[in-house]
């Protein structure tokens, strides 16, 4: 059973390629015959006219396949009728001059061989064999037997050889369609876009490549790669798709409709027929980065409860200690005044127990306070009213004040300041910065000696503080100025873990930083640079 539409190609450009390439190869070949048979017979028979007849007739068939959807429908059927009436033209030219030698007969030889070539079905070329056979037989009787006794012969083996070699033929060009469609097959379902690309021109593309970035693929071929993405970033994309390095890379590529998209990009050489060009993967990461998105944003919530849980049971222990002991004094206050105790209105007791009061109040106060700084910095509401303050006498306060409670802790406070260092600051809230910074020293110094510093660089005053306690780990050194944290567990040191966080902020809010240096077991050294800058009512 016959195969003749199982042959060709079906994508109709292919075919229109396959039969445009016969035509025009048909008519200009036949046409340049001319000269060469003018060169080699002068003597023989050869008008002009009827080979120009010929190779036209080719031409205005493929030219009329374009703009006529007839001929685009037949042009199969109008080629191969074209190579039927050139063998006849050729065979009436050989009857013209049949006396002119073995030269017609080799020539019709190469005419029947290369239009058998041209044939991709079995029932085209018997068809065709038998009208060559056909003709044949009429030249040679109407040529009275001059050329019988080879032409025929030969004829006949070629045409034979030629059907016998169409199924081998055939069944190469299967396995050839065959490997082509699973390729394009396998090119297609690949999950990302692949490009083929040579001097920055896309020479193939896959459909995956189409659906990221919403084009045909026929707009795609022929297309600056480049084209995807902005050009500012255009240049540096070029340099990584041409490295030798096939590393995937991220970048924003802009779909046709103008759409941004985040695009994984990998490349690599490629040997495409005799060209060496590059492979471009394109993978659209939107869905993985809005999972990755989603992925962050739920470990953040999770911190955050971590965190606000942390905070309720740190403040719920830190409020309720001084709310103890004043409730405690006063019950004992309030039964001793049921029971008429005159020893209650002592002097000394009586001042005892309002120091007591005023300090858990004072405590209960600075956590509540240290609460509302932590608020009014997350809103940014937290007001700044500068002015100049000598930082090193506002220091030597600050340390003189902390007297008592570096007593309790065991440690001595030592201060070294310039003679003056006039800063434009807010001065109630660097106070609160020196205050932090030492208390946090007394906590964690372990008994150890306390260093304050004052000094200036010429662009900033430098306020160092350094404790020679228990230090702080690497990986905390970063921790330890985030709200409710601390370089060691709460069970062993009260407070909200606001103090750094506040006083890091403040600083910042000033133009200036807060760092520490510090490792186990060599304590630590805060040291916060505020410039020599003058602004007033600044937010944080």
């Amino acid at each position: 059973m016959d195969e003749p539409d199982q042959n060709l190609p079906r994508k109709e450009a292919g075919e229109f390629g396959v039969y445009r390439l016969v035509g025009i190869t048909a008519g200009l070949v036949y046409a340049s015959w001319y000269p060469f048979v003018e060169w080699l017979l002068p003597e023989a028979v050869n008008p002009l006219g009827g080979r120009i007849a010929i190779s036209a007739l080719f031409v205005i068939i493929v030219m009329l396949s374009y703009p006529l959807a007839f001929f685009r429908k037949h042009l199969r059927i109008l080629t191969l009728a074209g190579t039927w009436v050139l063998t006849t033209h050729y065979f009436y030219l050989f009857y013209l001059n049949a006396a002119g030698g073995p030269n017609w007969s080799i020539g019709a030889y190469i005419t029947i061989i290369a239009i058998t070539f041209s044939m991709f079905s079995r029932r085209e070329l018997l068809a065709y064999s038998l009208f060559v056979l056909t003709l044949g037989v009429v030249l040679v009787a109407a040529s009275r037997g001059q050329v019988a006794a080879v032409f025929l012969p030969g004829l006949a083996t070629i045409l034979l050889q030629a059907n016998f070699g169409m199924r081998h033929r055939l069944r190469l060009m299967n396995d050839v369609r065959e490997s082509s469609e699973r390729f394009q097959a396998l090119f297609n379902s690949a999950f990302e876009g692949i490009a083929v690309f040579d001097r920055d021109a896309i020479i193939d593309a896959n459909e995956g490549l189409s659906q990221i970035f919403g084009f045909g693929r026929e707009e795609l071929i022929g297309r600056s790669v480049l084209g995807f993405f902005e050009r500012r970033s255009r240049t540096i994309l070029l340099e990584r798709m041409n490295q030798d390095s096939s590393n995937a890379f991220e970048t924003t590529g802009i779909k046709k409709d103008g759409t941004r998209i985040p695009i994984e990009i990998r490349a690599k050489k490629l040997s495409y027929g005799r060209r060496k060009v590059r492979l471009v993967s394109f993978q659209d990461i939107s869905i993985k980065k809005q999972v990755e998105e989603e992925r962050i944003m739920f470990e953040s919530a999770q911190e955050a409860v971590r965190v606000r849980d942390e905070f309720i049971s740190i403040a719920s222990h830190e409020l309720n200690t001084p709310l103890t002991s004043m409730k405690i004094q006063t019950e004992l206050t309030l039964r001793q005044l049921r029971k008429g105790d005159a020893r209650l209105f002592d002097l000394a007791k009586v001042l005892a127990f309002a120091t007591q009061m005023d300090r858990q109040a004072n405590r209960l106060a600075k956590l509540v306070n240290n609460i509302l700084d932590v608020s009014r910095i997350s809103s940014g509401r937290l007001v700044l009213e500068q002015e100049e303050t000598d930082i090193a006498a506002l220091a030597t306060e600050v340390v003189a004040g902390l007297k008592e409670q570096s007593l309790s802790a065991g440690s001595t406070v030592s201060i070294r300041t310039c003679a003056r260092v006039p800063v434009v600051v807010d001065k109630y809230r660097m106070e609160q910065v020196i205050m932090n910074l030492v208390v946090n020293a007394l906590k964690y110094g372990e008994g150890s000696p306390i260093f304050v510093e004052v000094t200036s660089d010429g662009a900033n005053a430098v306020i160092s503080v350094e404790d020679q306690g228990v230090g702080i780990a690497p990986e905390n050194l970063d921790r330890i100025f985030s709200r409710f944290e601390r370089a060691i567990s709460a069970r062993y040191i009260s407070g909200l873990g606001l103090g750094l966080y506040i006083a890091r902020q403040i600083v910042e809010a000033h133009g200036g930083s807060l760092a520490v240096e510090s490792a186990l077991g060599t304590g630590s050294k805060f040291v916060a640079r505020i410039p020599f800058t003058r602004g007033v009512g600044a937010h944080v």
